[in-house]
């Protein structure tokens, strides 16, 4: 069975948005890191780092053991976008554990400085709207996949959820990103500053 998507429809307009919205929007985040990160930001990443994808075991001698699996969007990626979309949630609720993994994270590097610990849970939440955008775009264009393995009504079935679910991350973003480009902006000054003290 093909996507019942009518040719006629585009993705962006299924989720009210004019064509070119989406494009417009990544190029935006882009331009904005690509000009506040720097290398140090960009790091090898899981890129698909979420709850669902981290295996917890204890082992012989009751310690317990973490495994990351599904590594398929793997590669060169920014540090904050792995992190926030492993503690994303709505409401406040998991900054505090990202603050706990991120101090654990530094401790085995050696760094741990409150200040470093701080400004890496901000560069992770700079990263929010980025998380719900790409979420977004991920169910819309699950549409325009289409589905051979269900039914004509499932795949209208399934295709409205994607629509939701498409229209419910895109509507968090567009929440997330106000007023964003400036809080990029005011941490990189954070940084510079923190940097030039501690050097």
């Amino acid at each position: 069975m093909a996507s019942m998507v009518s040719e006629n429809l585009s993705l962006e307009s299924r989720v009210s948005l004019q064509p070119g919205t989406l494009r417009t929007e990544v190029s935006k985040i882009i331009q904005v890191l690509e000009r506040t990160m720097e290398e140090e930001n960009v790091v090898l990443c899981h890129g698909d780092l979420k709850p669902s994808n981290v295996m917890v075991s204890k082992t012989s001698d009751k310690k317990i053991s973490a495994k990351l699996i599904d590594f398929e969007l793997s590669g060169v990626g920014w540090r904050g976008f792995d992190l926030y979309k492993m503690f994303r949630t709505r409401g406040e609720g998991s900054v505090q554990n990202m603050k706990t993994f991120v101090e654990s994270y530094l401790d085995c590097e050696g760094e741990c400085e409150v200040e470093l610990t701080e400004l890496l849970v901000e560069e992770a939440t700079l990263f929010e709207p980025v998380t719900w955008l790409e979420a977004g775009v991920f169910f819309l264009y699950a549409i325009g996949e289409g589905r051979d393995d269900l039914t004509n009504k499932e795949i209208v079935e399934w295709e409205k959820e994607m629509e939701e679910l498409a229209k419910d991350r895109i509507g968090e973003y567009m929440r997330a990103v106000e007023g964003w480009e400036g809080r990029v902006e005011e941490w990189r000054k954070r940084v510079n500053e923190i940097k030039g003290r501690l050097n």
